[in-house]
């Protein structure tokens, strides 16, 4: 007879090995898909500038542009 006990550690097991796998597999497409690492590193970028964007606001003009969203 199967326990609860026995499926939960045969669950922990193959969220193990799920997980693991999803590591080797990323870890194998960004070091050898040239493709996938320019995406990457695109996004990357992107994500930058984005930070860069929202750093220069200052408070008063994130409270200008809320207050225009908002039509008061």
């Amino acid at each position: 007879m199967v326990t609860g006990k026995t499926i939960a550690i045969a669950t922990a097991v193959t969220a193990a090995v799920a997980g693991l796998s999803y590591v080797a597999y990323f870890d194998y497409k960004r070091r050898n898909d040239r493709q996938f690492r320019r995406k990457l590193q695109r996004n990357r970028k992107k994500a930058e500038k984005t930070a860069q964007k929202v750093s220069s606001l200052s408070l008063d003009d994130i409270n200008d542009q809320a207050l225009e969203l908002l039509n008061i």
